[in-house]
């Protein structure tokens, strides 16, 4: 009987052992693109603050196919970002992470979720204004598509470029 009881416990504790979260991906430095330094990758997926017109144009020559810009179409004027995207022969997707009020987007995030999955095999620039919301994005993708803890999340997140505080509680308090 003991022996059982045993080797029930020790199946319980292998079972969940093995279905513990954990990210795919390690976090990476990037390459240099232009004038944007000091890049992180996570898979095919490099965070970055706002390209100018030469990044872009820098971005083809190094294998990108997926330009993903998490800002609000109001919020960047200076050059028409999907045109210069398009025009370097890039998909470009523009999907504004906060909602009206300024709160994450769960559409938002399962949308970038989706665009990534049906291009895994291609590399992926994700960017907003900063870098922080498109290092947000994923802290929340890893724990709601990966099961991973809120802290290992925000932890990921943080390696990769979210560096304000504001926007780490935004992330804490959306995912709990």
């Amino acid at each position: 009987m003991k022996n059982l009881i045993y080797l029930i416990l020790l199946s319980l504790t292998l079972i969940s052992c093995s279905h513990q979260a954990r990210h795919p991906h390690q976090v990476e430095k990037a390459k240099d693109i232009s004038t944007l330094k000091g890049l992180k990758r996570y898979g095919p997926i490099t965070f970055a603050p706002q390209p100018d017109k030469a990044s872009i144009q820098a971005l083809r020559s190094q294998g990108y196919a997926i330009v993903i810009n998490l800002r609000h179409p109001s919020e960047f004027k200076k050059f028409n970002e999907k045109q210069v995207v398009e025009a370097n022969k890039m998909a470009y997707y523009n999907i504004p992470l906060f909602d009206k009020q300024k709160n994450f987007s769960t559409s938002a995030i399962q949308e970038v979720h989706k665009v990534i999955q049906e291009n895994h095999n291609k590399k992926i620039f994700l960017h907003c204004s900063s870098g922080n919301r498109a290092a947000a994005w994923l802290g929340a993708h890893l724990h709601l598509d990966h099961g991973l803890s809120i802290a290992k999340s925000i932890e990921v997140a943080k390696e990769v470029g979210m560096t304000k505080p504001k926007l780490e509680t935004k992330l804490r308090s959306f995912l709990k």
